[in-house]
Parts: structure tokens; sequence; C-alpha cells
């Protein structure tokens, strides 16, 4: 008499992706909870190349480049950067300012760097939007300023400075006063912490502010007499700002007053 076969359950590997299904689980029952797992690997794997917010962002800055040299000319430092966008997203530039003319009408021009020091000897020069005082209250919302990078382009700007460079102070604060009978008296604004000195400094790193665009910004475009156009931004810029960073030798070195 031949022997009678009898249809076995598949023999299911018990590997990482099955450790946790119980060996006394019926045949069925276990192929079941085998799919299962698998799609739900298989979902995690496919979910870290979803397009995610973070990652679109960094690759697309990593598209916008920034590149500057410096040199200083009698007393002034001169320098000329350069900003490419690669990216499939126009990009805001932090470089402009808009000056009120005697006609009522503005005109626009470069903005300042805001000037600050690393020790030991680079100067870090800021073309970006200052945090915003939160002790400030606001009628209106505040709006930012800037130029419009379009996808594929470059942008030039320049940057002229006198000499000697001098750090940008930090907020000074007031400090309580007494009466000679001893009741409350004015608020006074407090003495330097220390006094300023002036160092030498043969680095200059470059830091530029830019803004992928994005409705959130509520973009305004306005027009000088002179043709030359500006961007209104909604107070969103200043969460969304993102920098680019450069550094570069100056020579021969940048006088800069600093704040010990």
């Amino acid at each position: 008499m031949s022997p009678t076969c009898h249809p076995r359950a598949p023999v299911i590997p018990r590997g990482f992706l099955f450790h946790f299904i119980p060996a006394f689980a019926p045949g069925c029952f276990r192929v079941l909870l085998g799919l299962v797992s698998v799609i739900c690997v298989l979902g995690g794997f496919l979910a870290l190349g979803v397009d995610h917010p973070e990652r679109k962002k960094a690759t697309m800055m990593n598209q916008v480049s920034l590149s500057a040299s410096f040199s200083v000319t009698g007393k002034q430092l001169e320098g000329r950067y350069t900003v490419k966008n690669l990216s499939p997203t126009d990009v805001y530039i932090l470089d402009v300012d808009m000056k009120a003319e005697s006609d009522g009408g503005f005109s626009v021009h470069p903005s300042l760097p805001d000037v600050g020091f690393a020790a030991p000897d680079v100067v870090v020069l800021l073309h970006k939007l200052r945090p915003l005082d939160p002790t400030w209250s606001w009628t209106t919302a505040p709006r930012a300023l800037a130029s419009l990078l379009r996808s594929g382009q470059s942008g030039r700007g320049v940057v002229s400075l006198p000499l000697p460079l001098r750090q940008a102070s930090p907020p000074r604060k007031y400090v309580a006063t007494k009466l000679p009978d001893g009741t409350p008296g004015p608020a006074v604004l407090a003495p330097p912490a220390s006094k300023p000195r002036e160092v030498t400094c043969r680095r200059v790193r470059f830091v530029l502010g830019v803004i992928p665009s994005t409705p959130a910004l509520e973009p305004r475009e306005g027009k000088a007499p002179d043709g030359s156009i500006v961007w209104s931004l909604a107070d969103a810029a200043w969460g969304l700002q993102q920098d680019l960073t450069v550094e570069s030798e100056v020579s021969p070195g940048v006088g800069v007053i600093v704040n010990e």
C-alpha cells in the first residue's frame, strides 16, 4: 500500500520578518501574518523615498550656491558675490533696501550687512533678516524686502564698507534707578560691559539670507522710478530664511572694532 500524502502548510523561515509569529499558530494564519509583516516592512522602506518637505528643502538649497571675493581698496572693504540658482524653484535674496526720496518716491539700493566677529581673526558679514524683537508690538505685521532670483538664473551683488569695520553692538539694557528719597526713578541705559578694541581680521565670512518661493510669503512687487524691482514679503519670511555661507581670505587684513 502506497503512503498517503497529506498537504502541508508552507514552511515559513523565521527570519527577522517573522520572528514575532508564534510557532504554534495554524499554518494559514502564519502565512497571513507573514504577508502582513512583509507589507508593513515594504511600506516603511517606500516611505523613505517619500518627498518629505524637509528633505526637499535641503535638496533644493544644495542647488543654490554662493561665491564671493573680498579686497581692501584704500579705506574700503570691497566685495563681489554671485548667487546661482540651479534649483527648480525661484528664491528671494535678502540683500536690498529702499530709500525714501524727497519727491515722495523711493529708490532701491543694496542693503548694508551687519558686522560680526568670530575669534581669532574672522569678520562676519550678515546679509540677512535680523531677529524680530519679541518686546515690540506691531500695529501691522512686519514685511521683509528682497530681490527675486528666478530658477536657472544667476545674480550678482556688491558690498562696500568703510574701514575700520564696527561690530554690531548688542542691545543696551535699561537699569532701574532710585531718587535721593529712595523712591523709584527713571530707567537709564546701562553702561557698556567693556571698552571696544580693534583687531585685524584676515578672513571674511559672508552670510547671505535666501528664501525659497512659497505662497506663505505673500509677495508684493514694487517698482522704483528707475525701473528697479523690489519684493515685499510677509512676516513668514523670518521663519523661512536660510543661510548661504562662504569664507575667503582678505589681504591685507581688515581692521574691525569689536566688543569685548
